[in-house]
């Protein structure tokens, strides 16, 4: 009894060693972690893929101990390709062309050069939703340039292009001439609903430039580029901001130039065939003591040709009405006779005034989404949800480059107190 106690307990503290030890260990002086992945087309035909990755040197990074004199600033990374005849194979090539072996789960940012995005990107999603070794929350970013050139930029700040792409996405609430950032897994959901839009980056006299998007077909692939007014638009039109900056002609004088901040707080969307009245939509409407309201004048876009709505050509389209509820605080109102704070007809005519200047906008973005024939303001997925009836009888993808859709602003401005005069110099 005694030795099969014996036996019992030694093999119990074999087992506790056995389970211990760490059955994949690695020191991480024999790995490199990646923190982007860069994408363009190589020269050589049978590999055409280049795949670029940004690895931290350590002791580049490594602050300086107190009382030693600091050495010449070397590089904080090293910049490692490799080629494939597709991306998996490029991006397992790393593991050649690296000494040491490479981590993917601290990517942060995917850089595609726009001759690799016009060719669709879809073996470059596959890849990551599949891959259990690899960060599926990078966010995409697309380039005109070099996705290469954009890796080995110095950006200020930051020792890491991926790390500086990622702070950049932090403005993009309240500064939306970029997007928000869009990750492997946002991007593969959003195109299943008929386009996707990603920030875009350029490499400008050795500095990066953070501005405008990229817009994705629903088969992934890249079909033109927004600027800055149609990527704001599209902020407004999908409610992905929290404030934004703007100017206008003062409504009382139209030589000088307001400028203001738009903090919106409710926002919504009605779906209506143009021609039937919008509910709510039958003229300005007042928002009661200390607010101001209006429906922006109604686009001219009615007169496209195109086969409308119900397909005959009759010339009936779509009327998008976005009801918009917030506060404005002013950054420059010198000049102008307004005083929104004391007067309601002057926070009537502030508030008409900013739903011109938010109709442009979101305008331009429709005009931009329909010249390249890509839904990526979701209009057909709220008209799928919204009219179902009507939905159900169109070819929407056909149709939507022609249709003619007339988009109008509502925008309610809070009480007095939430109006700030802020001077020019502060």
């Amino acid at each position: 009894m005694k030795v099969q106690r014996a036996v019992r307990f030694a093999a119990l503290v074999l087992l506790l060693l056995a389970a211990a030890g760490c059955w994949d260990y690695a020191d991480i002086e024999n790995r490199a972690p990646i923190l982007g992945l860069g994408f363009d087309r190589s020269s050589d035909p049978e590999m055409p893929v280049l795949v670029s990755a940004e690895v931290p040197i350590a002791s580049a990074v490594a602050p300086t101990p107190v009382g030693q004199a600091g050495s010449e600033r070397r590089s904080p990374k090293w910049i490692f390709e490799s080629t494939g005849a597709t991306v998996s194979e490029a991006i397992d090539m790393l593991n050649k062309t690296m000494a040491r072996a490479p981590v993917h789960r601290h990517i942060a940012a995917l850089v595609v050069s726009r001759e690799i995005a016009a060719q669709g990107i879809e073996p470059l999603v596959d890849y990551f939703l599949r891959n259990s070794q690899v960060n599926i929350r990078a966010e995409l970013w697309v380039t005109d340039g070099k996705a290469r050139d954009v890796l080995m930029a110095d950006p200020p700040f930051q020792p890491f292009v991926s790390f500086g792409l990622e702070a950049a996405l932090l403005k993009s609430e309240t500064f939306p001439a970029v997007p928000r950032g869009v990750t492997i897994e946002h991007f593969n959901r959003k195109i299943g609903e008929g386009g996707a839009i990603v920030p875009r980056v350029e490499l400008g006299e050795g500095e990066l430039i953070t501005s405008g998007a990229g817009v994705f077909s629903p088969e992934a692939r890249f079909v033109g580029f927004l600027n800055e007014q149609q990527t704001v638009g599209a902020a407004w039109f999908l409610g992905s901001l929290k404030s934004a900056e703007t100017t206008f002609p003062c409504p009382v004088d139209e030589e000088r130039i307001v400028g203001v901040t738009l903090r919106p707080g409710v926002r919504r969307k009605r779906f209506e065939e143009a021609g039937a009245a919008a509910p709510g939509a039958s003229g300005p409407r007042t928002a009661g003591p200390g607010g101001a309201s209006l429906e922006g004048a109604s686009s001219d876009r009615k007169g496209v040709d195109g086969p409308g709505l119900d397909g005959a050509g009759a010339g009936v389209g779509l009327s998008v009405l976005m009801e918009i509820a917030g506060t404005v605080e002013v950054s420059n109102l010198s000049g102008c006779r307004l005083f929104p704070w004391k007067n309601a007809e002057d926070r009537r005519l502030l508030a008409e005034a900013a739903a011109r200047a938010v109709k442009l906008d979101a305008e331009a973005a429709v005009r931009r989404a329909q010249e390249l024939g890509v839904d990526f303001l979701g209009i057909g997925l709220q008209l799928s949800r919204r009219k179902p009836g009507l939905w159900k009888a169109l070819d929407w993808p056909e149709i939507f480059p022609k249709v003619p859709i007339d988009v109008s602003v509502r925008m309610t401005v809070g009480d007095p107190g939430s109006i700030h005069d802020v001077p020019v110099s502060k």
